[in-house]
């Protein structure tokens, strides 16, 4: 039986959809403030290889750290090309929040490290990856990670939050 995370993801989920691009990150690199989900989802699955969108996977030996921001302890796990922006796990409600650069801007990504490399790698293969890109299939392509978003992370939908705003730029692109 695969291993099932917080959210109902498995580690055979979050494997078939990377591959071979996840690389499981070694418990001794692993930050002992984080939960015992996310410490066990980072040493048996890991963080994605590539970048994604803006995302980049940032060194392994930094998730032994912890960054300060708006008044939170965070473990950085992505960050945009010039580090303005992170991806971080909330050392206090296991979250994973976009860190923006100013804090106002900053918002939920996912309610687990789980359901973010889950969902990351479900918008890399549903949207980012797509080989036909006229206006239907890159509607079909949001409206199904949108779907999975509503059924395994609904709260990741929220307005304020970090996927909707994006799958609505995505869509409106052929408007």
């Amino acid at each position: 039986m695969a291993q099932e995370f917080p959210g109902g993801v498995t580690a055979d989920d979050v494997r078939e959809i990377w591959r071979d691009q996840l690389r499981p990150v070694p418990p001794n690199l692993i930050n002992p403030r984080l939960s015992t989900p996310s410490r066990e989802f980072l040493a048996s699955v890991g963080l994605p290889t590539i970048e994604v969108q803006e995302w980049d996977p940032v060194d392994q030996r930094r998730l032994l750290e912890t960054a300060a921001y708006g008044g939170r302890e965070f473990v950085v796990i992505a960050e945009s090309y010039d580090g303005a922006q992170r991806c971080g796990i909330d050392l206090a409600t296991d979250e994973v929040t976009y860190l923006a650069s100013r804090p106002e801007n900053s918002c939920l990504l996912n309610s687990t490290v789980a359901l973010f490399v889950l969902f990351l790698g479900i918008f890399q293969r549903t949207v980012l990856e797509l080989t036909k890109t006229d206006e239907d299939t890159l509607v079909d392509a949001v409206h199904a990670v949108w779907s999975q978003l509503e059924i395994r992370d609904p709260r990741a939908l929220d307005q304020e939050n970090y996927w909707q705003p994006i799958l609505d730029q995505v869509a409106s692109e052929w408007e």
